[in-house]
């Protein structure tokens, strides 16, 4: 009887800590499949050339979870999210860590919008992944791709590491983003 109440304890205690993941989206974003990189492939994105997805198990690498995508030093690619309808706040936030050649174009049809650096690689000059915030409010109601590009491979940090693209970013995620001190960009 004791092992049994233990054990429908220790399950209880879990709950909380399930609840809180799912409800932050990390298993599944609705509006980019695989947007976190959880199911620990790149199911959900278009893939050219070297490009893969690692475990960040000490955190080392800035990883909000267990899984980020990243490039190699050595190839070059792209990686290119599905088309998605831009709502929430009209805020997308993403974590990158990158060196040279590298970077996030956000599209609307064929049209980059902007084209995102590590904006954190001058100052700290390693791939860590910190979050960047980018405000595209006239864009609320667009359909968006992101394309994550590496076509740099004879350096040290020709590579690009992401992870955590939110996409519906609610009132309550922008505050925490920005008291994390994100960087915030606009597309104009």
């Amino acid at each position: 009887m004791k092992k049994t109440a233990l054990a429908l304890t220790a399950l209880l205690m879990l709950l909380p800590l399930a609840g809180c993941a799912e409800a932050r989206g990390y298993v599944y974003s609705p509006a980019i499949e695989n947007a976190y990189f959880e199911r620990g492939d790149l199911t959900g994105w278009t893939v050219t050339g070297d490009f893969s997805v690692t475990e960040d198990p000490d955190g080392r690498l800035g990883a909000e979870t267990r899984y980020l995508a990243q490039s190699s030093a050595e190839g070059t690619g792209e990686l290119v999210s599905s088309s998605f309808t831009l709502g929430g706040t009209g805020y997308l936030s993403f974590l990158i860590g990158a060196g040279e050649g590298c970077y996030v174009d956000v599209c609307e049809g064929d049209t980059v919008l902007l084209r995102v650096e590590n904006p954190y690689f001058a100052q700290y000059g390693d791939g860590r992944m910190r979050r960047v915030l980018i405000d595209l409010r006239p864009k609320i109601g667009q359909d968006i791709v992101l394309k994550i590009v590496d076509i740099c491979s004879d350096s040290e940090y020709a590579y690009i590491n992401v992870d955590d693209f939110d996409v519906n970013v609610t009132e309550t995620d922008l505050a925490a983003y920005k008291g994390t001190g994100a960087v915030v960009l606009s597309w104009q």
